[in-house]
Formats: C-alpha cells, sequence, structure tokens
C-alpha cells in the first residue's frame, strides 16, 4: 500500500506536466462521481469492462517485470535505499534508522517473487504449485495486481501517448478498481483498441455494458439522458436477485446495536453521494429505512439515527 500510494502521486505529478491521465486506479467511486456529474455532451460513450482472468492466468515472468520496473522507478524518485518498516508505519530512509526493519530494493523484489513462487494447493490429496497467476488470499495480492496493472497503463501512455494522440485529452475519465475499468468519452472506441496494446496478451477484457444502455461500475448506476448529462443513483446488484440477502445486523444479534444504527448512518451519506437526483435519493432511503424497521429497529432509533446524520451533514 505505501508503493500503491507513492506510485499514485508519482503519476499525478507526472500527469500535471503533461495535462494526460496516467493513473486509472481508484479507491472508491467518489473521484468517478465527481467526474461525471460535469459531463455534458451528446458524443460521450461509455465502456465498461472487467478482466475474468487477472488473478488467475498473468504469468509470473510479466509480474515480475512490471514491480520490478515501478520498484526502480519509486526508489530512486524517492532518493532512498531503503523502506524503513515499524508496527505503525512505513516510509524511505537511507539506512540509518534502528529502530525499524529495512528493505532494500533488492529486498521487496526478492519477496515478490518468494510470494509468486511458493504459492502451493492441496486438491485430493495432491500437492499442486502454483505456476501462473496471482496467488488468491495473500495480503498483499490485490496491490500486486493493482500494481501490475497501472504500470502496463504507465507505460502505454508514457511511451504511445503523446498531445497529438486522439486519447491524449480523453483518458481523464479512465478510473479502474482493481480487476473492474470503467471508460467515458467521446473517443471509447480508439480506448478500446488500445487497450489490446495496454495490456499483456494473457488478460481477457470482457465488456459488461452495451454502449448506449446502462452502465453499472461498482456501486454506482449510469444513465445516459437524451440531453447528453448522465444521471447517477446507487447500483445494488444485490436488487437483481430473487432471493433475501442478508446485509445489515438485526437488531436483536449479537452486534451492538450501535454498529447496525451506525450502517443505517454510512448507507444514507452513500446513497446521497451515488444519487444525483433528489426523487431517486429520497426512494432509496425510503426504502432502506422501511428495511431496517423490518429486522427489528423502532421508528424512535431510526428517526433519532436519521436526524442525527442529517444535522452532521448539512448538505444531506
Amino acid at each position: 500500500r505505501f508503493l500503491q500510494t507513492h506510485f499514485m502521486r508519482y503519476c499525478h505529478v507526472s500527469s500535471g506536466h503533461t495535462g494526460i491521465n496516467n493513473y486509472f486506479s481508484i479507491t472508491n467511486t467518489e473521484k468517478v462521481i465527481n467526474s461525471l456529474r460535469s459531463v455534458n455532451s451528446s458524443n460521450t460513450s461509455i465502456f465498461c469492462a472487467d478482466f475474468s482472468s487477472l488473478f488467475t492466468n498473468l504469468p509470473h515472468d510479466v509480474v515480475r517485470e512490471n514491480m520490478w520496473m515501478l520498484m526502480d522507478i519509486l526508489f530512486k524518485n524517492s532518493g532512498k535505499d531503503y523502506v524503513a518498516v515499524n508496527n505503525y508505519t512505513v516510509k524511505y530512509d537511507s539506512g540509518g534508522c534502528l529502530k525499524r526493519r529495512l528493505y532494500s530494493k533488492d529486498d521487496l523484489k526478492y519477496i515478490l517473487d518468494f510470494i509468486l513462487k511458493e504459492s502451493f494447493a492441496v486438491y485430493c490429496g495432491k500437492i499442486y504449485k502454483q505456476d501462473r497467476g496471482i496467488p488468491q488470499g495473500n495480503n498483499a495480492s490485490p496491490q500486486i495486481a493493482d500494481l501490475t496493472l497501472a504500470m502496463m497503463e504507465y507505460r502505454y501512455v508514457s511511451q504511445k501517448v503523446k498531445i497529438q494522440h486522439p486519447l491524449s485529452h480523453s483518458l481523464g475519465r479512465t478510473f479502474r478498481y482493481i480487476d473492474d475499468l470503467l471508460h467515458v468519452s467521446s473517443r471509447a472506441d480508439k480506448f478500446v483498441e488500445a487497450t489490446s496494446d495496454m495490456y499483456h496478451s494473457s488478460l481477457t477484457l470482457e465488456r459488461t455494458n452495451r454502449d448506449a444502455g446502462d452502465t453499472a461500475f461498482l456501486d454506482l448506476l449510469i444513465r445516459p439522458q437524451q440531453d447528453g448529462t448522465l444521471n447517477l443513483s446507487l447500483y445494488n446488484k444485490t436488487d437483481d436477485y430473487n432471493f433475501e440477502v442478508i446485509r445489515y445486523p438485526h437488531r436483536d444479534s449479537c452486534i451492538p446495536r450501535r454498529i447496525g444504527l451506525n450502517t443505517l448512518h454510512g448507507e444514507i451519506l452513500r446513497i446521497y453521494r451515488n444519487c444525483s437526483r433528489y426523487s431517486e435519493f429520497q426512494e432509496r432511503v425510503r426504502a432502506l429505512l422501511v428495511h431496517f424497521t423490518r429486522i427489528g429497529y423502532t421508528k424512535l432509533e431510526i428517526s433519532e439515527q436519521f436526524m442525527r446524520t442529517v444535522s452532521k451533514n448539512p448538505n444531506v
């Protein structure tokens, strides 16, 4: 995560000089929402897809190549020889810190290589060694997958996308959350063509939306409007299921009641953030409050929590 944060800042400085976005990775949809609310063009197209084989199909050599190149860039940019780690913080260090564990660039490369090579599974009494893909379940696996793709994107944009390139100013609305990818621009067709060169051939991008229809990206539902704007609302995949999914703690469960009410607070804020129309916000919140009465919370508890949420967040 430390390297991930450093690489994000490094790319933002780089794109600040060129005006071309070269870092697509996001940690939540807040940046997506703020960006899409300013869209106002009937020529805008949406491309949404996911990598169907990210964790299972990437050759280890490809992961190593990209991750090692990334480490070379970051250590050079830091001007330090080590990453210093204790129980609470991580920082770059020149080697004089005695109270922290010190890892050189070669140490980190060795650790990454060990994670990739020493992954085993037992099936029907036989031991199998994983020789492709990123080991699932490892603490670092999401960051390794994310940074491998981020480096592919950085390399492609830095080498291929110059000012006169068709995509030069169309990458500002490109977002990727691990293996989910979203691109919104008038040059979406050019971006789709570019992905075959941007990402390694072992990766399969499967489109998840129709060009002119609704698009679901994480917890966001994007609806193109006739006036060229995009209507945003909350997307919940469980709404499409034909069975009930338990999403919130029952009032009488062993989970403290305050946690359940805090969940209500967080959901109201999430609905507010995702919905661009008041009517949709109102409809979603009403359904949420009704659901909380069904799982045992009293109307008084719900009303008091709702008022606390509104009083602490005047925009809501």
